[in-house]
Parts: structure tokens; sequence; C-alpha cells
């Protein structure tokens, strides 16, 4: 519990001067919470009024809670619920002419006292590979002895307690810091987290004691949101450029990492860097893809080589591995080469995927099935060429269901349909998660990237596309690649999420 003239010592200044705020100072009832979400107000918490769609919920949601306040944006006194406002709350303060959005999250951070903790924080961004990267990241703290946490797409995993989903990639700061402070009560200090381009530009992380920002790479999607690649790229250069982050992993193969550098040199940031075709401080040497669907590595790491093994398949998975390590080299340096021998990690030969990552299940001695989220054109092409790369001549056929999901990025329909079209043998186009759009629009603009027409087949229904791609892979010895929707438990059709999860789809009717 804090009290409110604690908040004031940091945030006085972003406040206009009232009386109503020189009476809250001298107040010595303990603030319980603080939230920008109306389900979640309750006694003695204070509301932030951040746009006009918080005044027009809280209207609807207000149910005679005894808040301690509501900090509202200066912007909002004019709206027109406020008035309905001022009938149900006495106790409003503003804010100065500054962005609320950060105001809220010094609040949320203090509230949680995330300063008292030695918190080793990662923050990672880029289109693709965050959920990995993250995921290692966790392990790899583990092989040198260290509890530890991810925070992403595929949920919660922590050293304290089972798996947890989560509903979005990036929570809100509020619910971030309710994990974390949960996390380092529990003793884990090392917790890296996923931020998307949505969370960064909803300033879901800032405030955060954020030691190390990693950047995997740049690729088209969530044009849907963002409009254009500027603005997209303009919310991930964000984690760089303005929370304050002093440390920076960059992959150095990619076009971005210019952009990168640029910004580590104006603000005086420490950077390492990762590639395997440009010189950097992380190198991948060799790789090469084993008949038991591990992988022989050696990778240079502050020029020193290190040769190992780890259950990982594809070129995109070692870019993941070499990024979990840069930021072991600003957390843990001291520690690293733990990880590399047998009173640590082991050689890597314990390193797993995350569910739904390039995730591999046996039909026979002819095929595979490999499950994958790849939802992006790139990912896509990288996950099909990996395993056009990985077969033998006479097993390289591979047979790909996947669909897009609605009210999503539409220009990367069409790509990925003629990424599809370049790289499979067969292609069954189905549905995604098509929300409130048209499946069957979804679908032909998928369909109108197809070059060669007699090689694909349409069929909506995922739990039939899966069915029928097994019988095909099987009949026809190919390798079944089911993209798109990873790890995910629900398929979204209308407003209604179905429980669906291709893996356990697929083994019903392996079952047989």
């Amino acid at each position: 519990m804090i009290i409110f003239s604690e908040f004031i010592k940091r945030t006085n200044d972003f406040l206009i001067q009232s009386s109503e705020l020189e009476n809250l100072k001298n107040s010595t009832t303990q603030i319980a919470a603080i939230t920008n979400n109306t389900k979640k107000m309750i006694d003695s918490s204070i509301f932030f009024a951040i746009n006009s769609n918080s005044l027009r919920y809280f209207v609807n949601d207000f149910k005679g809670q005894n808040l301690f306040c509501m900090i509202c944006d200066i912007a909002l006194k004019n709206d027109s619920f406020f008035k309905e406002i001022e009938k149900k709350c006495d106790k409003i303060l503003f804010s100065q002419n500054i962005n609320i959005r950060k105001l809220y999250c010094d609040f949320v951070v203090n509230f949680y006292k995330l300063s008292q903790f030695p918190l080793k924080i990662c923050a990672i961004t880029g289109t693709n590979g965050k959920s990995s990267t993250a995921f290692f990241y966790k392990q790899l703290c583990n092989f040198i002895g260290l509890k530890a946490c991810s925070i992403g797409t595929i949920g919660i995993y922590s050293d304290d307690e089972a798996h947890k989903e989560l509903p979005l990639t990036t929570p809100d700061i509020s619910e971030l810091c309710e994990i974390i402070n949960s996390k380092a009560k529990n003793n884990i200090f090392d917790i890296a987290i996923e931020a998307s381009s949505h969370g960064l530009e909803q300033y879901r992380v800032d405030g955060l004691p954020i030691e190390v920002a990693g950047f995997t790479n740049f690729t088209q999607d969530h044009l849907d949101y963002h409009q254009n690649m500027d603005n997209y790229w303009l919310a991930k250069a964000r984690l760089f450029e303005e929370l304050g982050i002093q440390n920076i992993v960059i992959n150095n193969d990619d076009g971005k990492s210019i952009a990168i550098k640029k910004i580590c040199a104006d603000l005086g940031l420490k950077y390492i860097t990762y590639g395997a075709k440009n010189e950097s401080d992380i190198n991948l040497l060799s790789y090469k893809m084993n008949d038991d669907f591990s992988s022989s590595l050696e990778i240079e790491i502050l020029d020193k080589k290190y040769n190992f093994h780890a259950n990982l398949i594809g070129e995109f998975q070692m870019y993941n591995l070499m990024l979990a390590i840069g930021m072991i080299l600003f957390t843990h340096k001291d520690k690293f080469e733990l990880i590399f021998f047998p009173d640590g990690g082991g050689d890597l030969k314990d390193l797993q995927s995350p569910s739904g990552r390039m995730e591999m299940v046996k039909i026979n001695e002819s095929s595979v099935v490999i499950i994958d989220y790849a939802h992006t054109p790139d990912a896509l092409e990288k996950l099909l060429t990996t395993i056009k790369d990985f077969f033998p001549e006479n097993k390289k056929e591979i047979v790909l269901i996947f669909g897009c999901g609605g009210e999503r990025d539409k220009e990367k329909r069409k790509i990925m349909g003629e990424i599809a079209s370049k790289y499979s043998d067969f292609i069954i186009v189905t549905d995604d998660n098509p929300r409130n759009e048209n499946s069957q629009s979804i679908r032909n603009e998928i369909i109108s990237g197809i070059s060669d027409k007699k090689k694909f087949i349409e069929i909506g229904n995922r739990f039939e596309a899966i069915k029928y791609g097994l019988d095909f892979a099987i009949q026809n010895k190919y390798q079944l690649v089911i993209a798109g929707k990873g790890h995910e438990n629900t398929q979204i059709i209308g407003d209604i999420k179905h429980s669906f999860n291709d893996k356990e789809v697929l083994e019903s009717f392996l079952s047989y």
C-alpha cells in the first residue's frame, strides 16, 4: 500500500494545482489500486481517464465505488461525457499539458514499488521471434541457476507457478507491474517481456526498469493498425529512443540495424550485435540440421568459438537464440559460460522451443507435421524454406494449411498466397480467426496470390482442413505444415471464441 503524498513527490509538477489536490496531498488513506480499466475500479483506488472512451466507460461501469480520486487528461474537460462524470465523482484532478499515459505509467510503477527489487528486465521487440527469444532467455537463466519468467504472446512461463495464458502480447502497465511484483516477491528477478508495436505505441511498458532491449527483425505486419510501415517502425523504435534503456542487442543482418545503431550513438547507449551475414559480436559460423530434428551449431561469442547442439530447427530460431545470449551478456556476463558446460546448461541439449513454434509431430517414417505460429509473410517464408532445406530430396514436398486473420492487415494476404505458392507443393486455404470479417473474402484475397490454381484447395472449416491435409500428407508422403495459429487455444468467429488448438485437433485424428 502507498499514500497519495508519496506519488506527489515525483509527479506534483504534472498535475494542475487546485484546492482538491492540496486536500488529497494531506490524506492518509492508503491507495488500494491504480487503473485505467473501469472494470477494475474499487474503493480507495485512483482511476485514470486517458481518453474519451475512458469517460464513456466510466459512466456505464461506475457502481458507486468510493474512489480516492480520478486523474483526468485536461483535454477531456470539454468532453460531452464530462458533466456526467462530475455527478458521479467529486474528486477530479487534471493533468498538466503532458502525455497522461506516461503519467499513468509513473503512478503504476511507483505503486508496485518495483525499484525495491534487483530486477533484470529484458524487453524484446520486432516483427517475428519475440516469443521464442523471451522463452529462450528464461531457459538460459535456468541453465545458470537462476529462476526466471517470460511474458508474452504464449502467456506467462515462470518458475514459481504453472503456465498462464494472457489476452495480449504486452499487457497493460498495471497488469505487467502486478505480474512483475508478484514474481519479485518470489525471488524471480530475471524477466523477459515481449514489447509489441501496439504495446509500445500505447505506452504499456513506459516507466518499467528495463535493463536490456532486444531487436529481432522488422518486416510487414499490423498495417491494419499502423496504416503504413513508417508508423509501424516509429512504434518499434520507441523502445530504443524513449524509454531510457541503456543496453541494446541488435540483429546486425536486419536493415533496421543501422537506424538502431544511430540511436545508440546519439544517446550514448551500449549495444551488442548478432548475426550470420555481417561481422557481429555474436556470429553464427555454421549451422546444420540433424536427422533427429536437432541442430549442430558453431557460434562465435565475443571472439571465442563455441560448438554445441540444440533441439531447435531453422536458422530463424538460431537468430532468436543469439539474441537471448546477447541479453545474457548484459545481465549475467559473469555466469555466461555456465550455459555451455555440463555444470550449467549441458551443451543446450535441454533447450526447448515454445509450444506452437516449429513444433514437430511425427506421423510415420515418411512424414511429419510442423505446427507454427507463422502469420506474417516473412515468418511464413522462413518456415517453408527451413523445411525445404531440412528434408532430403525425396521428402521435400510440403502440403501447407493456412489462413489469415480477419480485421487485421489485409495487404499481407495476397503476399502470403504468393509465398505459399512459391514454396509449397500443395496448399489448403482455410480460416484463421475471421472475427467479424467475411471469411470467404479473406480466403479469396489469399487465393489471388496463388499462381497455380491446380495446386490448392479451399476448405474454410479449419477442423476439416486439418483432416484433409493429414490424409493428403499420408497418402502422398508429403510433410504437413499447419501455420498461423501455433499455440492458440481458440478460434475467433464473429465475437465468439471457440475452443480450438491445431495440435489437439491433429492428435485427435492420429489417435484413430
